[in-house]
């Protein structure tokens, strides 16, 4: 009997030891995106005391996959303000868009939603009529337009954002683009495995990027964002990969 005893307080201790450490890492990963969303405000207010935000502005709208992209070591001193809201929908952010985007008269909107949607079972055409309807709001205030793909997850994520989905709608957003003349840029693309997975490299959490993730994003769409700032804004039918 004292044998069993030992067996179950010595099972009891590693189960008491695996939930204390799967609760540090939460607070720990908690506390990483806290931090990093808070060094993007903190710098969106840097570049508004310094008057950056006086001839051009340039927004990033969408969920937290904008919304843990650290603006400054990306960027720089570009003119982004970042509008990406963890856990927000397209179907949703319909109800932000004047308050968060137009208000700031952007020159640009660089649009990345549409993988929190797909999580909860929205319909492709649900989510791509939301996404409409905010870039036609756009280019009617004369902004113009980059939609960026949905971008790939890792197996774990597989459950709620199927791969196959992703790619039609990534599709769909494509053939959006096209019909508005707006530009298409693919980051899936960028990120995704021979497997049609996210490559490993390039995640943390099998959902975000992490630092090399965004980076290889930063590559593909800084030429773009450039060509905002000197003037040279033709839309060129097309995506960029």
């Amino acid at each position: 009997m004292s044998r069993l005893w030992l067996i179950f307080g010595a099972v009891s201790a590693s189960i008491a030891i695996l939930i204390t450490a799967l609760a540090l890492w939460r607070m720990f990963d908690f506390r990483t995106r806290w931090h990093g969303l808070w060094v993007n405000s903190q710098w969106e207010q840097t570049l508004e005391q310094e008057g950056l935000f006086a001839d051009h502005t340039i927004i990033f709208f969408g969920d937290s996959q904008l919304a843990l992209w650290r603006m400054a070591p990306s960027f720089g001193r570009l003119p982004i303000r970042n509008r990406g809201i963890s856990g927000d929908q397209a179907i949703h952010a319909l109800r932000r868009f004047e308050q968060d985007s137009l208000a700031y008269q952007p020159d640009l909107i660089l649009f990345l939603m549409g993988t929190n949607d797909l999580a909860r079972q929205t319909p492709i055409d649900e989510i791509v009529a939301a996404l409409k309807s905010m870039v036609d709001a756009a280019r009617t205030q004369g902004a113009s337009v980059l939609i960026g793909s949905i971008l790939p997850v890792a197996p774990q994520q597989g459950p709620i954002r199927d791969p196959a989905k992703i790619i039609q709608l990534n599709q769909q957003l494509q053939a959006l683009a096209d019909r508005d003349l707006v530009e298409f840029i693919d980051f899936h693309a960028q990120l995704v495995d021979e497997s049609g997975w996210m490559n490993p490299q390039y995640t943390d959490d099998g959902l975000h990027p992490n630092e090399s993730g965004y980076a290889k994003m930063t590559q593909l769409l800084t030429p773009r964002l450039a060509q905002v700032l000197t003037g040279n804004n033709a839309h060129d039918q097309g995506a960029l990969n």
